[in-house]
């Protein structure tokens, strides 16, 4: 999110998240003064503002949010779990799942329930931070807005590695930046589909399930087959938004390819 000091050079108004991570123990005690107190906004979502150096801060609770706080957990909690299983937690790393595993002596690590329970309570809550006399639905209204602009650089930048970029050319630098563009586009596109059909995502799970559907090639009696991977709930959701009819368990491989790869060269 941007910087005060940032947002104080751009303009003398302004409206940022506030850190809960930074000032946790400011945020308990907040919550705990006014815990019972919030007032609705909007359906699912309630606020309270208080008072913090000298500028508004508004914690914000969304069902929405909460509801995605606990499928992400849930979701590193599982890769946690499966870390755990395989024997590949990785020391060094001290994000995504790892979080939720401690180490109970050297190299042994077992599920952090104690961390996992802590997390639980902050689920649906942030903060936003302004000096400006906007009431809290315009407030709520500016901070969604550049929290989408924002997103959009995140997701170019993590999710379909914009950056860093491997070219020197000019034309290669802007190839790249054209073609992480259209990867951003034809995502929300799916992003949007998949809302409209109340179909739950996530940056990671949309890419976790497009990278997952494999195809194996197979000789069988000097005859080559296309065996397809099985499909979850998800991909057999992605593809019948995208009217892509679902391939075959096993076909022959010069069918597939003709079916599904036209516009490709070997």
């Amino acid at each position: 999110m941007i910087s005060k000091k940032k947002s104080q050079h751009f303009s003398k108004k302004y409206v940022q998240n506030f850190p809960f991570y930074r000032k946790l123990l400011i945020f308990i005690l907040i919550l705990s003064l006014f815990k019972g107190k919030f007032i609705e906004i909007a359906k699912g979502i309630e606020y309270r503002e208080v008072e913090y150096e000298n500028k508004r801060l508004l914690i914000i609770h969304s069902e929405e949010r909460a509801k995605k706080d606990r499928a992400d957990r849930l979701r590193l909690i599982e890769k946690a779990k499966k870390m755990l299983e395989n024997n590949n937690v990785d020391s060094m790393n001290k994000r995504g799942a790892k979080k939720y595993l401690k180490e109970e002596n050297k190299q042994n690590y077992i599920l952090d329930n104690e961390k996992i329970k802590n997390d639980e309570k902050y689920d649906g809550y942030y903060g936003i931070m302004t000096n400006t006399k906007l009431n809290p639905k315009q407030i709520l209204e500016q901070y969604h807005t550049l929290w989408k602009v924002e997103e959009t650089f995140r997701t170019l930048k993590n999710y379909l590695e914009t950056r860093p970029i491997f070219h020197w050319t000019p034309k290669r630098i802007k190839g790249h930046i054209v073609m992480s563009f259209i990867s951003y586009i034809m995502q929300r596109t799916l992003e949007l589909e998949l809302e409209k059909n109340n179909i739950d995502y996530s940056h990671e799970k949309i890419r976790e399930a497009i990278k997952n559907m494999e195809y194996s090639e197979v000789r069988l009696k000097d005859k080559l087959f296309a065996l397809r991977a099985n499909l979850n709930e998800f991909q057999k959701s992605i593809l019948k938004i995208l009217e892509i009819e679902k391939p075959k368990k096993m076909m022959d491989l010069d069918e597939f390819k003709e079916k599904y790869f036209q516009n490709t060269h070997e």
